[in-house]
């Protein structure tokens, strides 16, 4: 199976499925595009010619073909200045940082649970051979945040080897987090009344993947991009149209 990247050359939107019924909804776009997404958007490209006009329309078993490839993915990576990737994957759920000895670092424990008895004047209305769970980290001090997206050097390194992270850490090599969403909101006025039309009001997240230091320079801005393998043949690099909001993305 080859490897493939998505890098998106606009703002995306990638719907979660869900019917727009109301006014004045507040609509966010997915972090990854589902996978459904990303094997249609290359099955498509791998069966198009250089117009971009699908070669199999009407042809059943050359499209019955074409859906037994196989696509695995999208995750993301972070895409160095050299085109090397950083693959990214979810943070682990079980990863708490908790605060160090100065705001630059984090001590990273695991979040486990462990029964305990009931203590004196603590009461319960469940039965009375159930123990509550509690978690196992006893710090009053509030958790400090994690990148959302770790490195698969962290990642696995946390699996096999947590105890490695006690102490400080500094949560900038874990990984990297997305940016915000860009909200535009979209409206269409009736002429008569001077409203808006019914279910016409709405603000959309717009997802783009650049993100910016805290200087907010492009020269250091981080690059994102989608990451596939599949065993298509008859990919092309080159830039498409993407999603059913048809944003342009460059395949490659």
């Amino acid at each position: 199976m080859t490897l493939w990247t998505i890098e998106p050359r606009d703002t995306l939107v990638l719907r979660s499925g869900r019917p727009m019924q109301g006014t004045g909804l507040q609509l966010q776009s997915l972090e990854l595009p589902r996978p459904a997404t990303v094997a249609g958007f290359l099955r498509t490209r791998s069966a198009s010619d250089e117009h971009g006009h699908f070669r199999h329309v009407g042809d059943q078993e050359k499209c019955d073909e074409l859906l037994q490839s196989s696509v695995a993915g999208p995750w993301l990576a972070a895409v160095g200045q050299d085109g090397t990737l950083e693959h990214l994957l979810p943070s682990p759920s079980d990863a708490v940082a908790l605060e160090a000895g100065d705001e630059e670092h984090v001590e990273l424990a695991r979040l486990g649970l462990r029964s305990q008895a009931l203590r004196a004047g603590e009461l319960s209305d469940h039965p009375a051979d159930f123990e509550p769970l509690f978690l196992s980290v006893d710090r009053s001090s509030k958790p400090r945040p994690v990148p959302a997206y770790w490195n698969w050097t962290a990642l696995s390194q946390w699996l096999e080897h947590p105890s490695s992270y006690c102490g400080n850490t500094d949560p900038t090599k874990l990984g990297r987090n997305l940016g915000p969403c860009e909200q535009r909101t979209h409206v269409q006025i009736n002429g008569d009344t001077g409203n808006s039309a019914e279910g016409m009001l709405f603000s959309l997240g717009h997802r783009r993947l650049v993100v910016l230091d805290q200087e907010r320079m492009l020269s250091s801005a981080t690059r994102l991009c989608y990451v596939m393998k599949t065993d298509l043949e008859g990919l092309k690099p080159g830039s498409f149209p993407f999603a059913g909001e048809r944003r342009i993305v460059h395949l490659e």
